[in-house]
């Protein structure tokens, strides 16, 4: 479980989705709380942050999906945290969901803005492993508990 939050918050801290505006080569990298907007000839990105990213750029629609999957993957994080200290099933079955819903919202998201030219960035890859991991340490949980309840009786 701790080797998923870890590899979970490397997505949450990692760009999710590039968008190349086809004129003049502006790149956006959208994380869920962030968007750093390169110009044509910009070194240094310009970074909006939450609502006030989003406003101007795409619909509210958008902005509440985003700052959802923002809420959604500290939630994740905390009930992984959570589920490392006291032995609860769901404590250990909500990141899975949870990370689900990340990753819904991340496809929702990329198939929103997908009219651009784009693709998904590292942050997006980084669910899988962490969805992987959260699903086998909640099997993995539950098979011992089983087998401990079974040794007793």
């Amino acid at each position: 479980m701790v080797i998923g939050c870890l590899v979970f918050l490397f997505s949450v801290i990692s760009p999710f989705f590039v968008v190349w505006a086809p004129l003049g080569g502006i790149r956006n990298y959208y994380w869920s709380y962030r968007r750093d907007s390169y110009g044509m000839f910009q070194q240094a990105p310009r970074q909006f942050w939450f609502s006030n990213n989003w406003e101007t750029t795409i619909s509210a629609t958008m902005s509440w999906a985003l700052i959802s999957m923002f809420i959604i993957q500290v939630l994740t994080l905390v009930f992984g945290v959570g589920s490392v200290f006291f032995n609860r099933i769901i404590l250990s079955f909500a990141p899975v969901l949870l990370c689900l819903g990340v990753l819904g919202l991340m496809i929702y998201t990329g198939q929103t803005l997908g009219d651009k030219v784009g693709g998904y960035q590292q942050g997006y890859y980084g669910i899988f492993p962490s969805l992987a991991l959260f699903m086998f340490a909640f099997i993995l949980n539950e098979v011992t508990k089983k087998q401990q309840t079974s040794a007793r009786a």
